[in-house]
């Protein structure tokens, strides 16, 4: 899926295994994960090839860029990868694999991540980790069917596990059926619960999904409740404080909105929090308030892929449709993202993207790529019933319209696409 914060949807795994880190890295592995990172960058910097510290380290920092959403973490595990890799090569550092395809995945280098967690499953086929990955980078690349058969595998090695819950809750989400992934996503809430303090990050993230779930479905009230136990399990979680944000503003409280989003753009400046604050400001009425985040927000975003990142492809396909209307600037950038994943999200972006061009034919039959992957969501049947009529297809039209409704009677709020 197009994740507006790109790495807290998919799950990172602790996949660096457990049977390379000697007794040694016990103090690192145990530390604090800030004094850990100082205790193995020092130790890399005075030992170059131990490669062990390396995967550690690298591990540490998709920890972080997780925990904070600050992506300077994401650089910094795709240098500390590849220097474990240049040290020892993936055939005796599988650690050194699996974080470079983690890095991949959270970097939206899709097929690249693919082709390393393929290579890191054939040289590790009992771990379940590795199937873990390979699954995730399947999914996030579009292979749906793939995909499930990884994770079947990984289920096989390692059966009943949290990272196993976590997945199946993805793929319920993603089909739309709401009460098995509500099931899986307690599942892994309740394990999750059972490790506490250590288990507090993913207790949040389950909170913050099943937040998210209800939220769907225009059911705010226990989409408050699930934001603010998240919060109350890891202070300060971003990815809950954006998301309880967004239902503020759905309900309307717009000055309560700004209130969480402007502190956490100020903390965490990412442009797609420069974007939503503009939108709020639209939904006030304040066009002229909302232009200089909107500024600050393509400005970002812009920079990204002229600095060769590819994971802000889709929020400007998105921004362009949108925001600053231009249709083949839309275009452009959805096709681009085309080329690194063929899920739902990308031939929806691409087909809405034709739609504000006025190619409705093409937006057609976009829209349909996007529905045959069996996807259910009121973003997605908005935008078909949007499509379809206006192609001439007013009886399919209808029926998106009228399932829109079903999936979530509260669709016209406020909300953000991730």
């Amino acid at each position: 899926m197009a994740a507006r914060y790109s790495g807290m949807r998919w799950v990172v795994l602790a996949a660096v295994l457990v049977s390379l880190i000697p007794a040694r890295w016990l103090v690192a592995a145990s530390a604090p994960i800030d004094e850990g990172i100082r205790f193995l960058e020092d130790r890399v910097k005075n030992d170059p090839d131990d490669f062990i510290a390396q995967n550690q380290l690298a591990s540490r920092y998709l920890k972080k860029l997780r925990q904070t959403g600050d992506y300077t973490w994401l650089g910094a595990a795709r240098r500390t990868a590849e220097r474990s890799l240049v040290a020892v090569p993936a055939a005796r550092n599988l650690g050194g694999l699996a974080t470079l395809a983690q890095f991949q995945l959270a970097a939206h280098r899709f097929p690249d991540a693919v082709a390393s967690a393929q290579k890191l499953s054939a040289l590790a086929p009992g771990k379940s980790s590795s199937f873990a990955i390979l699954g995730d980078a399947l999914l996030e690349h579009g292979d749906r069917a793939p995909a499930k058969a990884a994770y079947e595998k990984m289920d096989r090695i390692d059966p009943g596990s949290i990272e196993t819950h976590s997945r199946r809750a993805r793929l319920a989400f993603l089909s739309g059926d709401v009460a098995s992934a509500r099931d899986q996503f307690m599942a892994v809430l309740s394990a999750a619960k059972e490790l506490l303090p250590e288990g507090a990050e993913t207790v949040a993230w389950c909170d913050v999904q099943l937040g998210e779930l209800a939220f769907t479905q225009g059911n705010w009230v226990d989409a408050e409740r699930f934001y603010e136990a998240a919060l109350k399990a890891y202070p300060d979680y971003y990815a809950a404080i954006d998301h309880l944000a967004e239902l503020r503003a759905a309900r309307e409280d717009y000055a309560g909105a700004l209130a969480l989003y402007q502190p956490l753009a100020a903390r965490l400046p990412r442009p797609e929090f420069f974007q939503t604050i503009g939108d709020v400001l639209i939904f006030q009425g304040k066009l002229a308030a909302a232009n200089p985040w909107h500024d600050r927000a393509l400005a970002a975003y812009l920079k990204s892929v002229e600095e060769g990142e590819v994971h802000f492809l889709h929020h400007l396909a998105s921004f362009f449709s949108d925001v600053r209307e231009d249709p083949a600037a839309a275009t452009r950038y959805a096709r681009q993202d085309l080329e690194l994943r063929h899920t739902a999200a990308v031939h929806e972006t691409l087909a809405w993207a034709l739609y504000r061009g006025g190619e409705f034919g093409k937006s057609a039959a976009e829209i349909k790529l996007a529905l045959s992957s069996g996807d259910r969501s009121a973003h997605l049947f908005y935008h078909a019933a949007m499509i379809f009529s206006a192609a001439g297809d007013l009886e399919q039209g209808q029926r998106y319209l009228r399932e829109t409704l079903v999936l979530n009677p509260r669709y016209n709020t406020f909300h953000v696409h991730r």
